[in-house]
């Protein structure tokens, strides 16, 4: 399956301050066998010790569009690399190191919670994943969640190395699930027709593999290629579908967060959990999703607000300190002056002296 993050607060510690990223198939972890077992042991040796081929700027930089292009072009110049599975998954993940690429589609229920090397990611039901498994997958099985997904080995595909320099995961919305589901249910079948071997992932054969099947019909491997690159050409176009209807739902998320703020900011109690449900997210997922948007964890934005508040009170009205505090969710006067210190390098009374009113106090 697939499955794609996890900073907050006043002067606290944002629980927030981590990251998500995606899933794999059902299928119960056989073990690699010795000859896939070395061969994790040298490609994690090699990005420990040795550091992998550093990948084009825009590609370190570039979204899961841009990995589906280079696999493009990788198959297009150098052909089709091995396919050790594609087809439907399961609700768990338990995949160990392997130079290995998966695309996955949940059709069915949710992934909470994927361990994809050090990252934490959530897959969504109708969301695409595309992540490596170069640091070992896995999560608990969760019974609802069902799949489709292709794993590529890139361990002999060089131009794809950098794909493997850390924990990546990247998950976007789809749109036309059918059509993506039809592109993996067309792509097993030529495969099938190549080997005549049922694949299994990881105890079984491959489901393709250019060595083994070098002397199969050119016409059913010409078919295989085109069959690979129509999945990959659809997670492309849904990609793309799905980066925009993405940005447009976060976009909502943070106008709703801004708004519960701002309503709510009086509040003393009014706390991460509140806003991330105003906004209709995970706590972990939306502490994320609001300091990449606006570049401040959710608590500092709300900290920044009250102080602002604070500000327009002690300049435009005569309230005492104690007073505008409370107004503005501040229960102890005296750690709203440290606050409002911090915030604006200068107390209360000094802010408002500065404007030239009288103080109250």
């Amino acid at each position: 399956m697939g499955g794609k993050s996890r900073d907050s607060g006043t002067d606290e510690t944002d629980p927030t301050d981590n990251t998500t990223a995606s899933r794999s198939p059902s299928r119960q972890g056989v073990g690699m066998g010795p000859s896939r077992d070395r061969q994790a042991g040298r490609l994690r040796r090699q990005a420990g010790e040795r550091g992998l081929p550093p990948a084009p700027r825009q590609m370190q930089q570039g979204g899961i569009g841009d990995w589906l292009h280079a696999i493009a072009v990788s198959t297009g110049q150098h052909g089709l690399a091995p396919l050790p599975y594609v087809g439907p998954g399961g609700g768990r993940f338990y995949n160990p190191p392997a130079p290995h690429l998966e695309l996955c589609v949940v059709t069915e229920g949710c992934v909470e919670q994927v361990r994809i090397g050090n990252l934490d990611v959530r897959m969504p039901c109708h969301h695409m994943s595309l992540h490596n498994v170069h640091f070992g997958n896995y999560s608990e099985r969760f019974a609802e969640a069902h799949s489709y997904c292709l794993f590529l080995d890139i361990g002999s595909v060089p131009i794809l190395n950098w794909m493997g320099r850390e924990a990546s995961c990247q998950v976007v919305p789809v749109v036309r699930v059918a059509r993506l589901v039809q592109a993996f249910t067309t792509l097993a079948e030529r495969c099938l027709l190549v080997s005549a071997q049922r694949p299994g992932y990881l105890g079984g054969p491959y489901a393709y593999h250019p060595e083994r099947d070098r002397g199969a019909d050119r016409a059913a491997l010409t078919l295989l290629q085109a069959a690979f690159l129509e999945l990959i050409g659809t997670a492309m176009d849904e990609a793309a579908h799905g980066t925009e209807t993405q940005a447009r739902e976060e976009s909502v998320a943070v106008q709703l967060a801004l708004e519960c703020m701002a309503s709510r900011y009086a509040e003393p109690g009014l706390a991460l959990e509140d806003v991330a449900a105003a906004a209709h997210l995970s706590v972990d997922h939306f502490g994320r999703l609001f300091r990449a948007t606006t570049g401040t964890t959710p608590m500092r934005r709300l900290r920044t607000l009250r102080v602002e508040q604070a500000g327009r009170l002690l300049t435009q009205t005569g309230l005492r300190i104690h007073e505008i505090a409370a107004s503005v969710g501040f229960e102890d006067p005296y750690h709203f002056s440290r606050v409002f210190h911090q915030v604006t390098g200068m107390g209360p009374r000094q802010y408002r002296s500065r404007r030239e009113l009288s103080p109250a106090t």
